[in-house]
């Protein structure tokens, strides 16, 4: 009785649908208690809620027995898995019961018709937006190795939404050894945070006896939000973390 009573609370809660029955007997929750009344035989609990064309498929079950024994749910609770038709047997005989049985029996449907929903609702459903991104600001820490500048200059750049964009950094000026540099820069229109999607770093260096190299040491990506706050969305450092030549030209990463 007490089972029950708690099953037509969580029906009414999910809307008198979608409500199994767990069979994970052996974790430390407690279990469904032993029925307070002898359980009748044979068990026609679901015989009698087949359709007519699938009865034959659920014909009356005797007592669950091994070897000599003969379990009773009234006795034993559920001792084993196949006792679970012996519960709801138990359950059937509550005078009230026969609505929550119904549903029982069709929790796999619901179940079912669930995903079915979810399936159909998919194509319309995506990540929440975040906040929008209008400003961003890259601090570069350059190393041991200048960035020349002239027409060995750096760009960044950010994938948005499958589009990719770049912005000059250095505008051809020279950024000497141990120097740090803020660039702040623009985006066209205010831009979902989920739409930034890659920064990375790319430079003009021509390579050979006369190219540029360039260490930089450290490299932070921040964006403002609405309150003018200043936050990180990506930062990276190293000794330097990474090195700019002739052969490498462009480090990208995903935000």
């Amino acid at each position: 009785a007490r089972w029950h009573e708690a099953y037509v609370v969580a029906l009414g809660i999910m809307g008198n649908a979608g409500i199994g029955l767990g069979t994970d007997l052996n974790g430390l929750a407690p279990q469904v208690p032993f029925s307070a009344a002898t359980v009748s035989m044979p068990i026609t609990v679901a015989s009698a809620r087949a359709p007519a064309e699938l009865r034959a498929s659920a014909p009356p079950l005797p007592a669950s027995t091994a070897g000599t024994r003969t379990f009773d749910v009234h006795l034993d609770g559920i001792a084993h898995y196949g006792m679970i038709p012996d519960f709801l047997q138990a359950v059937s005989q509550q005078p009230t019961a026969n609505a929550s049985l119904d549903r029982i029996f069709r929790s796999a449907e619901d179940f079912v018709v669930m995903w079915e929903h979810a399936r159909q609702a998919a194509p319309g459903v995506g990540p929440e937006p975040g906040p929008l991104v209008r400003n961003l600001r890259v601090r570069i820490h350059t190393g041991s190795d200048d960035l020349r500048g002239g027409n060995d200059n750096a760009f960044a750049i950010l994938v948005i939404a499958g589009a990719r964009s770049e912005f000059d950094l250095n505008h051809g000026a020279s950024w000497g050894n141990g120097s740090d540099h803020d660039v702040l820069f623009t985006l066209p229109r205010d831009t979902p945070m989920t739409d930034l999607q890659q920064f990375g770093i790319r430079t003009t260096f021509t390579g050979g006896i006369g190219g540029d190299n360039w260490n930089m040491d450290a490299v932070v990506l921040e964006f403002q939000d609405t309150q003018g706050i200043w936050q990180t969305l990506l930062e990276r450092h190293g000794l330097p973390f990474i090195r700019f030549t002739g052969d490498l030209h462009e480090w990208l990463v995903p935000l």
